[in-house]
């Protein structure tokens, strides 16, 4: 039995120090917001970002990049490790389905080794709160398939909850109708 790395994406918003502490190899997701694109080594600070939005400023979202799905998956497979990928919703983003595929064609040139791409159904810290419980069973000594057993037993209960503050947001990300934007921020409702 091999032993493995976890990967997550980078929205799963797990502090840094946490992430170097347990060795989570982080694969970014890219935004680009005023013609600049953050995700990797650029970043902008939480309240930077929604300071930004409250502006009128409207980031536009781009899925994980295949060469980093590939130098990242590379750097522990050369290491004999196996991967298990905990991934931000695929009803969400196209992120997953970039993972998948950058999985798929790596292990062609790993023979024996194996990359698990798990789908939280989730988003920030519903990801994240998948990854810190995969990262506390491999500390108990679980397999990489016993994990994935249980997130995958366990992946409804994972629950996060969210308001937006104007429902112009969510018209502009194409989540709701310009009717419904309009007529819910008249009547002053934040779901």
């Amino acid at each position: 039995m091999r032993d493995f790395v976890i990967t997550a994406d980078s929205n799963c918003d797990l502090l840094e120090e946490y992430v170097k502490e347990k060795q989570i190899g982080i694969i970014p997701h890219y935004y680009d917001l005023d013609g600049v694109t953050y995700g990797d080594e650029v970043n902008l600070t939480p309240k930077e970002f929604y300071d930004r939005m409250r502006q009128g400023k409207m980031p536009t979202t781009m899925a994980s990049n295949p060469a980093v799905i590939r130098s990242t998956f590379q750097h522990y497979l050369n290491q004999g490790l196996d991967i298990l990928h905990i991934s931000f919703s695929s009803a969400l983003s196209g992120g997953c389905s970039n993972i998948v595929t950058g999985a798929t064609e790596i292990l062609e040139e790993y023979p024996g080794a194996k990359i698990t791409v798990f789908d939280t159904l989730n988003a920030s810290l519903g990801e994240g709160m998948a990854v810190m419980k995969a990262v506390a069973l491999k500390e108990e000594g679980k397999t990489m398939d016993e994990v994935t057993a249980w997130l995958e037993e366990h992946k409804m209960d994972f629950c996060v909850l969210f308001t937006v503050d104007d429902l112009g947001h969510l018209h502009r990300g194409g989540r709701i109708s310009k009717a419904t934007a309009i007529v819910g921020s008249m009547i002053n409702i934040k779901p």
